[in-house]
């Protein structure tokens, strides 16, 4: 099954969504049908988990956290420290 080829940004914001919809979901007795259609939906939309990033101390641009080079600007880029990871 494929993933569906959406930008890092499109499935950050789709995980928040599935997030919320999660908590409004709570107030529901688990017996409840929705709670199956919802766990059918999230499996078939495939989200990965959100990709640890950090900022280029070059270009300031966003990067995956454990890259050796800067996908924007191609700088070399130093092994990672806490202060590197973009919030």
């Amino acid at each position: 099954m494929k993933h569906f080829e959406l930008r890092d940004v499109q499935r950050a914001n789709i995980r928040a969504v599935c997030v919320e919809i999660d908590k409004s979901l709570a107030h529901i007795p688990v017996e409840d049908e929705l709670h199956a259609q919802w766990a059918t939906l999230v499996g078939l939309l495939a989200l990965e988990p959100a990709r640890a990033l950090r900022i280029c101390p070059a270009c300031k641009q966003v990067g995956m956290l454990e890259a050796s080079r800067c996908g924007h600007c191609w700088a070399a880029l130093r092994p990672v420290i806490a202060g590197d990871v973009f919030g």
